[in-house]
């Protein structure tokens, strides 16, 4: 080829070279602003050279050796574990906040308060123990308590009840995501066996990883065919061209995932890890405590107030102050909610006598909880406090996986973002290349014709 058919070769060829250079960097600037867009680089390199009838090796021009996508595997999978994490973090937040909302502590409605009014109620029955104002004081005091605790245990079930209701809209998200990433690998693996380098398929594929990383913690790797490869705990959920599909379910009280045909998924980090954890093991410890705390002030002050009398002729006794059980149970019994004067105050029956309502006032500086080491309020405050541990830590965590994913985030930019400085910089160095390409081309148009007139 050497020779001015050679030569007119090589212009065509660097034209067609810094065309689709310029057409890169168009596409780059285009883009620019669009989410997950990838940096894309024309990777320019020497044709073969020929030897000339001098036997010299005489370059050809040059060509496109590829299109290449400009991505760093370790930055994407440290992102997506971070934003694993941020993601349970939130969620987290979101919910044990609720919860801490509903315990309306400290404020006159919450149980602290309302525990101690009721105690204090037996003070003060104690000082006019033939009064039925100081009964009806009591029973005000205890229907205010009741009602605290009834309320909630009635916020944690229905908290809960929300947390699996969001569990299945975030596993029928993940679902979609996990179908749009077996379609993607489809498209990109059938491009791919074309002779084609489907860039913007990839970041598509990508940013549905990224986005699939938010509601569980999940394992993405390259088959030898290009394809990406997703699994969520041990089970994969997309390949090239398959997905499979899971639910969620409460099975025997315990909140599941599994796939369609029944295999349990492992599913931790994320939304939905949370969202597991909170249904599964938070919510109901923090039930198992409220109830642990209502069952002792149940028995105990059963124990006394059965123990002691009423007024009347004969006076009341062997009367439980309350029924049921647990913070959703506990009621006040009917027999004294319809007549306060089965109230007991006294502890033989003798008017005036006012052993029981001081019995039933010192309950409250009993170590009834702990292992008897804590008295009733000194528990609901632990209780208390330890949610708010709760809420502080899953803020924290937040926070600090908010402020990694951004330096994370910073790094994929510099490394996949578009510069639109960089980006003119190169379409003028393209648009150079070109026109000088074209004066070649048009030389050595002239060159020809010189030669053709000599003939």
């Amino acid at each position: 080829m050497p020779g001015l058919w050679g030569l007119l070769e090589i212009g065509r060829r660097a034209l067609s070279a810094q065309s689709t250079a310029m057409n890169v960097t168009s596409h780059n600037i285009a883009n620019a602003n669009s989410p997950g867009y990838t940096r894309q680089r024309v990777d320019l390199a020497a044709t073969m050279p020929l030897k000339d009838m001098s036997g010299f090796l005489i370059g050809t021009g040059v060509s496109v050796a590829a299109i290449e996508r400009l991505r760093d595997r370790f930055i994407d999978n440290q992102f997506r574990q971070t934003n694993s994490s941020l993601g349970s973090a939130t969620m987290r937040h979101t919910v044990l906040s609720q919860i801490e909302a509903g315990l309306s502590e400290p404020s006159e409605n919450g149980i602290q308060a309302l525990l101690t009014g009721f105690f204090n109620s037996f003070q003060e029955l104690a000082s006019h123990p033939e009064e039925s104002s100081a009964r009806q004081a009591v029973l005000q005091q205890a229907n205010r308590l009741v009602s605290a605790f009834n309320r909630i245990a009635g916020t944690f079930t229905a908290q809960r009840m929300t947390v699996a209701e969001d569990a299945t809209s975030k596993v029928n998200r993940i679902n979609e995501l996990t179908r749009r990433i077996a379609e993607l690998n489809r498209q990109i693996t059938n491009a791919q066996n074309a002779g084609n380098v489907p860039s913007d398929l990839m970041d598509q594929r990508d940013r549905a990883l990224d986005q699939l990383s938010q509601y569980t913690s999940i394992t993405a790797s390259l088959d030898s065919q290009g394809s990406m490869i997703v699994s969520i705990g041990g089970v994969m959920v997309a390949g090239n061209g398959t997905s499979v599909s899971l639910q969620s379910a409460v099975v025997s009280g315990v909140l599941k995932v599994s796939t369609t045909t029944g295999q349990e998924v492992n599913i931790n980090g994320g939304e939905l890890g949370s969202a597991l954890e909170l249904y599964n093991t938070t919510i109901p410890e923090y039930m198992t405590k409220l109830d642990e705390m209502a069952n002792a002030l149940i028995a105990r002050v059963n124990a006394v107030h059965a123990a002691g009398y009423g007024l009347g002729n004969p006076p009341p006794t062997g009367i439980n102050f309350f029924t049921g059980s647990g913070a959703a149970g506990i009621a006040i019994n009917t027999q004294i909610s319809s007549n306060i004067n089965t109230i007991a105050a006294s502890s033989t029956g003798a008017p005036g006598d006012n052993q029981t309502a001081l019995a039933l006032f010192n309950i409250s500086s009993e170590q009834l909880m702990g292992n008897n080491t804590l008295t009733l309020a000194q528990f609901y405050a632990a209780f208390v406090s330890g949610i708010g541990s709760a809420v502080s830590s899953a803020q924290g965590a937040g926070s600090g996986a908010e402020l990694v994913l951004a330096q994370l985030s910073n790094q994929r930019e510099m490394v996949s973002g578009v510069s639109l400085d960089e980006e003119m910089t190169n379409m003028i160095k393209f648009q150079r290349s070109f026109e000088a390409a074209a004066r070649v081309v048009r030389t050595t148009d002239e060159l020809i014709q010189t030669i053709l007139n000599m003939v």
